[in-house]
């Protein structure tokens, strides 16, 4: 049977209930290893109940034909370092689920623990590790990258399993750090770390200069007063993280698919957006629109708002409420 034939039949199963589901799944399941390319495509269903269904009969089905533990072990494997947060959820759920210890994991689950940031993952890998892993070092070695999570559920959770299994606990590496919790998850989901502690009294003076078509151009000293200092969270984004996985990402804008830059630039804006003056600091270009992103040097927010302005200073305007929210609709 194709896939096309496989989909029709599941869907026809859908429909049914009690007894007659049963049976049905039964004769369905019996398609035997049939099922498996189709099955990939099946847990990946907008339809939450069709995903469900899709997990069940991957549960029966795989022990039954993949009789070997290490090759549903790859295959959970492979589902785990998914790109496709789905795939990470079936594949944790059914770990979850299995009456099974499976063998050979630990790498893959630690991908998890560095490169996932969702909470309710993180908090049931916690459960999965101790379950499936069975070596002290490899699961200290697995939570311990948790500690840096941006929750501090899941930082509470595995510093009480690295307490029993006797390791040593430690500061978060975002410790002091004076931007929002929402923004230090969007920072780790795109693989930015922080390359020190924030110091509150490091000197934050500007060495930039602003382009102004009001009053003209100036560098370090505003001369209508109003700055004095980088606020904390713009200047601890500027000097403190390192993007491990590069700086250029991908955002959709108006249905069309961007290559976004973490970058500064030459000059900043000092302009005005809804009659109100702000100092316009760059921190992305989009090459193909030739449009800055940027912050505003007079807001002291922990999540600032983000402006788009054309290269050339003209048509600003503020096009998210928060960074937070503006880096979530970017990815690698």
């Amino acid at each position: 049977m194709n896939e096309t034939e496989l989909q029709k039949e599941f869907d026809a199963i859908r429909k049914l209930r009690g007894k007659k589901r049963e049976q049905a799944l039964k004769d369905f399941q019996n398609h035997g290893e049939v099922l498996l390319p189709w099955l990939d495509k099946a847990m990946e269903d907008k339809n939450a109940s069709a995903r469900k269904l899709a997990l069940g009969i991957f549960q029966t089905i795989v022990p039954k034909t993949q009789k070997a533990k290490g090759v549903l072990s790859e295959k959970l494997a492979e589902m785990l370092a998914s790109s496709k947060p789905t795939q990470r959820t079936v594949a944790l759920a059914y770990l979850e689920d299995s009456k099974v210890v499976l063998p050979g994991l630990e790498k893959a689950l630690q991908e998890v623990a560095v490169r996932n940031v969702e909470e309710d993952s993180l908090l049931r890998l916690i459960p999965i590790t101790q379950k499936h892993v069975s070596d002290t070092k490899e699961i200290l070695a697995i939570l311990e990258p948790l500690q840096d999570s941006w929750s501090q559920k899941v930082g509470a959770a595995a510093g009480k399993v690295i307490t029993k299994e006797g390791g040593k606990l430690r500061p978060s590496i975002w410790e002091g750090a004076p931007i929002a919790q929402g923004l230090v998850k969007e920072i780790q989901r795109l693989g930015g770390v922080p390359t020190g502690k924030f110091d509150p009294v490091e000197k934050r003076s500007l060495l930039d200069s602003f382009y102004s078509r009001q009053h003209g151009s100036w560098q370090e000293t505003d001369p209508l007063g109003e700055f004095k200092d980088i606020p904390p969270a713009i200047h601890y984004l500027d000097t403190k993280i390192n993007w491990q996985r590069g700086r250029n990402f991908k955002r959709r804008i108006y249905g069309d698919l961007r290559e976004i830059t973490i970058c500064g630039a030459s000059e900043n804006f000092d302009t005005t957006v809804d009659t109100k003056r702000v100092l316009l600091y760059v921190i992305d270009y989009d090459e193909l629109s030739q449009f800055y992103s940027a912050v505003n040097l007079l807001d002291p927010s922990n999540d600032p708002a983000v402006y788009s302005i054309d290269h050339d200073g003209s048509d600003p305007y503020k096009k998210e409420r928060t960074l937070s929210s503006y880096l979530s609709g970017f990815w690698l």
